[in-house]
């Protein structure tokens, strides 16, 4: 299990991130993403009913390259802010049947088809006869990089608006080794020329969220 250690802030002005980046990080690749988000019904992820802020969740990620299955935890310090991920995730093809097994097993789901397993769509038609409900949809265009120890995407998420996400994936459980990793991604996101005032410490689940209820960032 990986620990995805993040930033998010809001961008301004998308083309001025895109060609400091371009400048002075790796580009890795462009790719659009259609994120797809279950609860799980017999013990709901959904904390916090009023709001819908789920602290857990089971995402497939369909892409026009691959698709992927994620598990992730939420995990926040004792401010109930953000802190960081602990996440479990394989590609979903017939050959990562066994991985596939081994996360969904978590959640009783175990006589699974290898057939079940040949794509996003697939996979997730079976989930949903067995006791997995889509929460909602997320779609983005993202372009990745990576600079020394961060990974970074540049986000355009339908109805939100421009986003980077700057990740450091460690093992530590240690809130003061995560804080000082998060200080190192403000002064990165600094030296991209855009202000802390912009970071926002929610997920695209809380955000989207909150737009379907009539919030705005």
């Amino acid at each position: 299990m990986g620990k995805e250690i993040e930033i998010k802030a809001k961008i301004d002005n998308i083309n001025k991130v895109s060609s400091w980046l371009s400048n002075n990080a790796t580009f890795d690749r462009a790719v659009f993403q259609e994120d797809i988000l279950y609860d799980f019904i017999p013990k709901s992820f959904i904390i916090d009913r009023k709001n819908l802020r789920a602290d857990e969740f089971m995402r497939i990620r369909c892409t026009d390259q691959e698709d992927i299955l994620t598990h992730k935890v939420i995990r926040r310090d004792s401010a109930g802010n953000f802190l960081c991920c602990d996440e479990v995730e394989t590609i979903i093809s017939q050959d990562n049947y066994e991985n596939i097994c081994n996360i969904l097993s978590l959640f009783g789901i175990k006589n699974l088809d290898n057939n079940d397993c040949k794509d996003g769509v697939t996979l997730g038609t079976m989930m949903e006869r067995n006791n997995f409900k889509e929460l909602i949809r997320i779609t983005k265009k993202r372009k990745e990089y990576h600079l020394k120890e961060f990974n970074i995407a540049v986000d355009e998420v339908s109805n939100l608006g421009c986003f980077i996400e700057i990740e450091s994936l460690q093992s530590t459980s240690d809130e003061k080794l995560i804080k000082i990793i998060k200080n190192k991604e403000i002064k990165l996101l600094r030296d991209i020329q855009i202000s802390a005032n912009n970071v926002i410490k929610k997920g695209y689940l809380d955000l989207i969220m909150e737009y379907k209820n009539g919030k705005t960032i």
